[in-house]
């Protein structure tokens, strides 16, 4: 009996537990694993020196992926030459400015929310780096990272996390975590060694819902990601209001959010190609000059929606037109909310 029991055992097709079934197929013209060349299209990107968020704007790469089709993350990865100094990494991906998850602001008149978020159009990258002879992923196939393995006396495998950096997050600029969802990321290389090579792993950890592409823009620059925050704290003195290390992280990278038109990569910041008021709500959070309070910017919205007959729509988007930041209307900052 327990014979006949094993032979119908080995006789069943086997299981393919790997869930792809569950997942997207391929988004035409938008890679899930991409590979981000120089602009002159050679292997290896060079750090910019970075003198002004001028500089900032005009050297940022753009470009988009889309949802994994496996049970892999997808994501991208770029390359560099390390130059004998320090190389900083920012990324910032689409598109949340504020988030509804983490500033609750309860009150009598049910307004949940410090802010209102529309949670279908953010996404989330997670930023590593290390020597490129330790990355264990596939270039357009897979991501990978930066353990390698060793075998001890025991024969138990052990691993090893041999990353040169790790994105930052909160006010800590070395800390091991993540920055969460829609979030920018930063890391510095320090004391590259000059000509070897190195590789920056931007993994997908979340896509945005509305329409299964992630947009973000990423920066190689000369010298560490602390000259980066005191330049821009520097120049936004006068422009942005109260200005916290938080707020002024999202404000660094303009324009990440991308109309699915052309997934890129643009060099330098892709003029036309952002959605339809995106560079108003940035302002609106960012307090640039002559723009309006987030929360005016909301009631805005609304009433514009309103005025031409369209409903406010989130998990699906098709057009500009029918295209929202803000969260529910209910949900508006209380008065005096920041």
């Amino acid at each position: 009996m327990r014979t006949r029991s094993l032979v119908l055992l080995a006789l069943l097709p086997g299981c393919d537990y790997s869930a792809d079934f569950l997942f997207t197929g391929p988004i035409e013209g938008v890679d899930d694993v991409l590979v981000i060349p120089a602009e002159d299209g050679e292997q290896y990107l060079t750090p910019v020196p970075i003198t002004s968020m001028a500089d900032v704007r005009a050297n940022t790469i753009y470009t988009e992926v889309s949802q994994s089709t496996t049970a892999r993350l997808g994501g991208a990865t770029l390359e560099f030459l390390g130059t004998g100094e320090s190389v900083c990494v920012y990324v910032d991906p689409e598109a949340v400015f504020w988030s509804a998850a983490v500033s609750p602001s309860p009150s009598d008149l049910g307004r949940q929310y410090s802010y209102p978020d529309n949670p279908f159009d953010d996404g989330d990258i997670d930023l590593s780096g290390g020597l490129s002879v330790f990355y264990t992923g596939s270039p357009d196939e897979l991501m990978g990272d930066f353990v390698v393995f060793y075998e001890d006396e025991l024969g138990n495998e052990v691993p090893i996390g041999l990353e040169e950096c790790v994105g930052a997050t909160g006010g800590l600029l070395d800390a091991d975590t993540s920055a969460g969802k829609g979030s920018a990321e930063f890391c510095t290389f320090s004391n590259t060694q000059v000509g070897v090579a190195y590789t920056v792993a931007l993994t997908a950890w979340s896509v945005p819902l509305d329409d299964d592409r992630l947009s973000f823009g990423v920066l190689l620059a000369e010298g560490p990601c602390t000259d980066i925050l005191a330049l821009a704290a520097n120049e936004f003195q006068q422009a942005v209001v109260n200005s916290n290390e938080t707020q002024l992280r999202e404000c660094i990278i303009p324009g990440e959010s991308l109309r699915p038109e052309d997934a890129g990569p643009h060099y330098g910041f892709p003029e036309g190609l952002t959605w339809d008021r995106f560079e108003e709500v940035e302002a609106a959070y960012c307090r640039f000059q002559n723009s309006p309070r987030l929360d005016a910017f909301c009631v805005d919205e609304a009433a514009s929606k309103a005025d031409d007959d369209l409903r406010c729509s989130w998990d699906v988007v098709e057009s500009d037109d029918d295209r929202c930041y803000c969260g529910d209307i209910n949900d508006l900052p209380n008065p005096g909310a920041g």
